[in-house]
């Protein structure tokens, strides 16, 4: 594959990183029949099953784990030597999500005979620009101060998470945020309890 050809294919994981979040959108309304009118209210406002549907709808790959006391939803979507990745923890018997995990992987790059080789920025670059679209998932409604948050602190933060031990943090609405990584990896974290 030539290098011209990187960048260009990345963008296609963020148009569909951007779908999903539109279809996960949309979908807010529909949702709340997911769950009875006696659930407490949760910090995430859709559910996982929601959230899994608007994934498949997106192009992602996904698949069902059982877990000991919870279950996930693992959406996979790839493109050339670059993957996507939601894991989406949620409680067996609500459907409501505990926590979600975002990772954005281009370490396929790596030219592995030659571990000493410099880092490309343009795949460190393309890889930022596909952390900043995927992890704009709208979390909170489109309108709402808090996604206007999110916007500003991913943009501002995604390609600072790119060191070992560079971990960056922040609550908006009841969730928390957590992002870090590598110069070709970038992970993000949303919970609704502050990381110990």
């Amino acid at each position: 594959m030539d290098k011209k050809n990187k960048v260009p294919q990345i963008v296609i994981v963020l148009i569909l990183a951007l779908f999903v979040g539109y279809g996960i959108s949309a979908n807010k309304e529909g949702t709340s029949s997911h769950v009875s009118s006696s659930s407490p209210v949760t910090p995430f406002k859709f559910t996982a099953s929601a959230m899994k549907k608007s994934l498949i709808d997106g192009g992602y790959k996904v698949r069902n784990e059982r877990l000991k006391t919870l279950d996930a939803y693992v959406g996979i979507y790839e493109q050339d030597k670059l993957e996507v990745r939601f894991d989406i923890y949620h409680t067996r018997d609500n459907d409501q999500i505990d926590w979600v995990e975002v990772l954005v992987d281009s370490s396929g790059y790596i030219d592995l005979n030659n571990l000493d080789a410099p880092t490309n920025p343009k795949v460190v670059e393309a890889t930022t620009k596909a952390a900043a679209q995927v992890y704009k998932f709208p979390f909170f409604s489109k309108d709402s101060e808090e996604f206007k948050t999110l916007i500003a602190w991913v943009d501002s933060n995604a390609s600072k998470a790119t060191k070992q031990g560079k971990i960056i943090e922040t609550k908006i609405g009841d969730l928390y945020f957590t992002m870090y990584g590598q110069p070709y990896m970038r992970f993000l974290e949303i919970t609704t309890k502050p990381k110990e």
